[in-house]
């Protein structure tokens, strides 16, 4: 890591002044007030959590920081160093040193790792760009990530998590004063998070301000140094150290209320097998490489949330898309649905089941960005709004209030863009989509990633109220508590494998980790 010491430590600490300042900031998107006389301040050589719920503002907030908003269209100033700053691009703001990493990564896919990792800041010598130097640049700073990959490969080939680590590492190795990070571990695993967490204090400790934004409570207790909370548009906690607010508090300030239980389980009271799996395997698409699942055999019973955990590569990706169709087309298992022999071969056969799946990634795998809320809700139970191929208008409007209400979907109209929603209410929107076709079976891939505290609440209450129904949850989740707090049983996947089959009473952190990562290839 270059030494950024000098650059960091200077006016601004010996002033005690903090290296930025947010004061009176308002901001306004057509009739609804985003930001409402926000004044906050963050100071250096600190990682500074931002909480709050979705739509709370943060969002906003940060992109005027960055430049992707114009300061000029929010009233209030903002302060770098006590100077008043104005901003009219993304590269304004990093001019001044504040990079933004995105949880929408932007990144060139057909250019090399090395190449995205300089943009706009390439190497030249004699008029060429000096690739050699590029690449040892590159090198040095995937390594200090710990990123073993070739910097010369397209960024279309890396996964998820190394496109994060990419993202995280061009804005620091460009001698930034203020990171933001938002959403940074969505796609990590605990060994990666573990090296970004060593980063962020690396660069923390050389007087780096780290703005934090995440959902996930137990993070912000390991990486936290202060905290600021925002609702509804407001700034209600600045600047509080991290150790003085518990997770209840945190909440609280974050939703205005207490929730005594996050994680509201009842008494389970399970019936019969409403779906059985047997040898359920998945080929690797790799030649000589072990499957991805590699038969898995379990039960659904009415009454029941079943969860399903594993590291990342432990095959509960494939599980969950196994069971709704969409998995590789070589994918084999046998199927009886209330002990009938069935074939689930695509999505057709998982619905005519009463088979429903809420996807892990809504923005590419559930919502049409570009489609109605009402839409986006209605569109999986248009068979049973339709007659002669017509929509039944009132039914069909019925149905979108029904469970608009039901869902407690904060939204201006149903007529609204589902792609304007903030992502807790657009995952409560394609809850809603399927809980409309009335399936007796509901798997809810990572539910709640990255939505926040109160959209949680209800989604896990309307878990509840399923199962007391007497449907079955198959909840396929990397979140351990969440698994923890909401399975009356659990099936630990490791290399395609159970390594563990859990009942409520045997659950514990270091029995479900030691069976999730126990099984080595």
């Amino acid at each position: 890591m270059t030494d950024v010491g000098n650059e960091f430590r200077d006016s601004a600490q010996r002033r005690n002044v903090p290296l930025v300042t947010v004061s009176g900031v308002s901001k306004t998107f057509g009739g609804t007030r985003a930001l409402k006389d926000v004044t906050a301040c963050f100071g250096a050589s600190e990682v500074h959590a931002l909480l709050g719920e979705n739509g709370a503002g943060k969002s906003t907030l940060i992109k005027l920081l960055g430049g992707f908003y114009p300061t000029s269209s929010a009233s209030g100033t903002i302060a770098i160093d006590g100077q008043t700053v104005t901003f009219q691009s993304v590269g304004d703001a990093e001019a001044r040193g504040i990079f933004l990493v995105p949880q929408e990564l932007q990144v060139v896919p057909e250019m090399s790792v090395a190449e995205n990792l300089l943009l706009n800041r390439e190497k030249v010598r004699f008029g060429l760009l000096d690739q050699k130097s590029m690449l040892a640049e590159a090198v040095r700073w995937l390594r200090t990530f710990k990123l073993d990959i070739d910097p010369t490969q397209p960024m279309r080939g890396l996964t998820a998590a190394q496109k994060q680590l990419v993202s995280i590492a061009r804005a620091m190795s460009q001698g930034a004063r203020v990171v933001v990070l938002d959403e940074p571990t969505a796609a990590l695993t605990e060994a990666e998070i573990d090296v970004l967490f060593q980063r962020i204090r690396d660069f923390r400790d050389h007087g780096v301000l780290i703005i934090y934004i995440s959902h996930r409570l137990k993070e912000i207790a390991r990486i936290a140094d202060k905290i600021t909370v925002m609702r509804d548009g407001r700034v209600v906690e600045n600047g509080v150290i991290a150790g003085n607010l518990d997770s209840a508090s945190i909440i609280k300030a974050m939703i205005g209320r207490d929730v005594a239980n996050l994680y509201p389980k009842r008494v389970a009271e399970t019936g019969k097998v409403l779906l059985a799996v047997r040898d359920l395997r998945v080929p690797n698409p790799l030649p000589r490489k072990r499957h991805l699942v590699d038969g898995v055999d379990f039960d659904l019973r009415a009454g029941e949330v079943l969860g399903v955990y594993g590291v990342v590569g432990s095959g509960t990706t494939e599980v969950a898309r196994s069971l709704f169709g969409v998995s590789s087309s070589a994918t084999s298992a046998t199927f009886h649905r209330d002990g009938e022999p069935v074939e689930i071969d695509c999505p057709a056969d998982a619905i005519r089941h009463g088979i429903a799946y809420i996807p892990d990634d809504r923005k590419n795998r559930a919502i049409l960005p570009h489609m109605s809320v009402a839409a986006n809700m209605s569109i999986a139970a248009l068979p049973s709004l339709s007659r002669f191929g017509v929509i039944r208008t009132r039914d069909d409007l019925a149905l979108t209030a029904q469970h608009r209400k039901g869902m407690q979907i904060s939204v201006s109209s149903v007529d609204q863009k589902i792609a304007e929603l903030s992502g807790g209410n657009q995952q409560k929107v394609i809850a809603g989509r399927w809980l409309a076709t009335d399936p007796q079976i509901l798997i809810m891939h990572e539910p709640t990633l990255g939505v926040d505290v109160g959209a949680r609440a209800r989604i896990y209450e309307t878990m509840n109220e399923l199962a007391h129904d007497g449907r079955s949850i198959l909840l396929v989740s990397s979140d351990i508590s969440e698994v923890i707090g909401m399975a009356d049983r659990m099936l630990v996947l490791s290399h395609g494998r159970i390594t563990a089959e859990l009942t409520r009473p045997e659950f514990n952190e270091e029995t479900i980790m030691s069976a999730a990562i126990g099984e080595q290839s």
